[in-house]
């Protein structure tokens, strides 16, 4: 049985479909997938990368989507929808899924395993990340954890109400403007508690320290020596694509998980330049360090080469903002 060629699939297209089929299964088993799924591909005699037959069996049975929407909602009354019924659950819920380019998204093309129709099921894994961002959003939950961060980051109450993504990227950025902060008021108490140590240095020296302060640096003595330090200028993320560099995401981490991530090793770009492939995989490497080894469950779904590399991200809006279909059945 031929269940899909990955040979034939471009490097962003099978990163992209890793990622989504492993965040898909992670929601499905509450993030305790069994052993054998954690990899959904296996390699053949060849090399090959193919869909595993579990796999590819239970996302032409509407499985995985069911399990989904059940865990999304705590609710069995969706365990026992097909394809179809699961686009309908999801429309009422406002999210539509989007019609992929190749092949029509009818029942008919969702059911089949030789070989199965991945734009298909990606469009319909692409609109379950939507409704999970949108329900994980709900109810001004981003916003509340906005004002415990940084106040001064939250929209005033007479700016419209924020979308889902606006949400979350204003929290990325208070958290980095948080974490600033804190950082600039550390680093000031300790440039004021060893404010006297400068007088036992060259007047050459005086001359440097004083046009370090001058450009935003922090100077103290560590055993004798000056070391110099400067508050990361995090980069505000205006959209999800921003976040690509891991920069941002570095902030995050480095507020909450002080004791796991160490700032400093946070690369920033600057005004005049990005960050280079190198410094980004850095940053996505110590992200990805964190989400192993600190947290609960592993959020990250991609290894961190991918995101370096492809040029797109999942964007969850665009699904949102569709306009209402109709209800035709899909044969």
């Amino acid at each position: 049985m031929r269940l899909i060629d990955l040979s034939l699939v471009s490097d962003d297209q099978l990163a992209k479909q890793r990622a989504s089929v492993t965040w898909l299964l992670r929601k499905a088993f509450k993030n305790k997938v069994p052993e054998e799924l954690v990899d959904p591909y296996y390699r053949d005699h060849k090399d090959q990368e193919w869909l595993k037959p579990q796999v590819v069996r239970d996302l032409a049975n509407a499985t995985y989507y069911c399990m989904t929407l059940a865990n999304i909602y705590s609710s069995p009354s969706f365990t026992q929808l097909n394809h179809w019924g699961v686009i309908q659950a999801l429309n009422r819920k406002g999210v539509y899924v989007g019609e992929p380019g190749d092949v029509a998204l009818t029942e008919t093309v969702l059911i089949q395993t030789t070989p199965i129709k991945m734009s298909a099921h990606m469009a319909m894994i692409e609109a379950l990340m939507s409704l999970f961002v949108k329900e994980l959003t709900a109810g001004g939950r981003v916003m509340t954890a906005v004002r415990r961060v940084h106040a001064e980051s939250e929209p005033s109450s007479s700016e419209k109400r924020p979308s889902a993504e606006e949400a979350l990227l204003t929290w990325v950025n208070a958290s980095c403007a948080k974490l600033a902060a804190e950082i600039e008021a550390r680093l000031t108490r300790d440039d004021r508690d060893h404010a006297g140590d400068y007088d036992s240095i060259e007047p050459s020296d005086s001359l440097a320290v004083a046009a370090l302060i001058e450009d935003g640096w922090f100077s103290s003595n560590v055993d004798g020596a000056l070391i110099h330090t400067k508050v990361p200028e995090f980069p505000v993320a205006c959209e999800v694509d921003d976040l690509r560099d891991g920069s941002a995401l570095g902030g995050v981490i480095g507020l909450y998980c002080p004791d796991d991530a160490d700032w400093s090793e946070v690369r920033c770009p600057t005004p005049a330049s990005s960050l280079s492939q190198t410094e980004s995989l850095k940053n996505l490497r110590i992200l990805a360090h964190v989400c192993n080894e600190s947290l609960t469950h592993n959020p990250l779904c991609f290894r961190v080469e991918d995101l370096v590399n492809m040029n797109w991200f999942v964007t969850v809006e665009k699904h949102l903002k569709r306009p209402q279909k109709e209800d035709v059945e899909y044969m």
